[in-house]
């Protein structure tokens, strides 16, 4: 007995520690349900212990993280270059059709052109015929 406390040892190092110096208690294991006395030393090192695993544990959960952004990030890329693709198909389509549309209406147009002089001729022959029967 030191000063009138009773000597106690780390159940972790079994290191002499007095109730004064210590009244750290930890579980020693995790299916240990009971908690045991240890000393400064020893509680910090499991304090380290479980910071690291946290840590460990948190980086772990970051790189899962990342890895499945990564995958979106692929995903959506591939999404993208689809619909780029689909875009000009559809803008070649587009502008196919509107040059077939404007070759049609050339054709329209000339076709109205030559059906005009073939009035203008028949016009032309009506009146020979009708000065012809007049005189």
């Amino acid at each position: 007995m030191i000063g009138g406390n009773p000597i106690r040892h780390c159940k972790r190092c079994a290191k002499a520690i007095c109730k004064v110096c210590s009244e750290n208690s930890r579980q020693l294991s995790v299916t240990d349900k009971e908690y045991h006395r240890v000393c400064d030393e020893c509680d910090t090192k499991m304090d380290n212990y479980t910071i690291q695993q946290n840590h460990e544990e948190v980086i772990q959960a970051q790189q899962e993280k990342i890895e499945a952004m990564n995958v979106n990030i692929v995903e959506l890329d591939n999404q993208k270059q689809e619909q780029q693709a689909k875009f000009e198909q559809d803008q070649q389509k587009l502008e196919d059709e509107l040059n077939d549309k404007t070759v049609k209406k050339q054709d329209l147009e000339n076709q109205v052109k030559e059906m005009t002089y073939r009035i203008s001729d028949l016009n032309a022959a009506r009146q020979t015929l009708h000065d012809k029967m007049t005189e």
